[in-house]
């Protein structure tokens, strides 16, 4: 699941993976004892992991996983935590801002249980660059894409020539901004949604601007749900504003 931490530290810093994810599971083993040079081959296979991205420039991820006993070598001792392919305990894995993050359960199904403080500026920010990004919105609530609140400062291609036109324009959407909201771990699949200057309004009977199917038809309940990420794809960056 694609998944959203829409909250701060306490006292508004931002909060490394390490605080803001516990899970409600027992990972597995990454080690026997203290006294063996490597740990357990393989143990990661089934833990719960964490999909960290490292930004559209890189096109990857940082893998951390859920274990009862990483190593923390700053304290001498186990810990429960999250860890590295090598077992070793990693309290400092930074979120990059405006992201999202994979969380894959592994072999369990599981609770994740985030704690933080509401950011308290009246508006936030979280900006995309060139191509695929897994943005979240910064505050813990279900938003409309199309609601007043979210200015995505886009433009996008107009999806009809005319009202007269019974098709609209082939393959509009082909450059046009696009978001890809999670349909959730049930169906998993995504409801593609495309930034339009011209898409067909038919309960209003006009043309608006705003996010539609690739049919060019406006989408007035485009809802990305509290707690999940989604794909920003876009031409070219932008940095879009939300309002709290």
């Amino acid at each position: 699941m694609m998944i959203a931490v829409q909250f701060d530290k306490v006292g508004g810093t931002t909060m490394t993976f390490d605080e803001a994810f516990k899970l409600n599971v027992t990972g597995p083993k990454a080690w026997q004892s203290e006294e063996d040079e490597e740990c357990i081959p393989g143990w990661y296979a089934n833990a719960p992991c964490l999909k960290i991205p490292n930004g559209t420039a890189e096109k990857a991820y940082r893998d951390l996983y859920w274990t009862q006993n990483a190593w923390n070598d700053a304290a001498g001792e186990f810990v429960e935590g999250w860890a590295d392919a090598g077992g070793d305990y990693v309290a400092t894995a930074t979120m990059l801002d405006g992201y999202g993050v994979w969380i894959v359960a592994g072999s369990d199904d599981l609770t994740v249980t985030i704690n933080g403080e509401v950011k308290g500026t009246a508006t936030a920010t979280f900006s995309a660059a060139t191509g695929y990004n897994m943005m979240k919105l910064p505050y813990p609530v279900s938003l409309n894409a199309g609601d007043s609140k979210i200015d995505w400062n886009l433009t996008g291609p107009a999806a009809w020539v005319s009202e007269d036109d019974e098709e609209c324009i082939a393959g509009w959407y082909a450059t046009a901004p696009c978001i890809k909201i999670p349909n959730g771990t049930a169906e998993m699949a995504y409801r593609d949604l495309y930034y339009s200057s011209k898409a067909w309004n038919d309960a209003a009977g006009e043309f608006v601007e705003g996010w539609s199917d690739a049919g060019g038809d406006y989408v007035s309940n485009a809802v990305i749900p509290e707690g999940m990420a989604f794909w920003f794809v876009v031409p070219s960056p932008v940095t879009s504003t939300v309002t709290k």
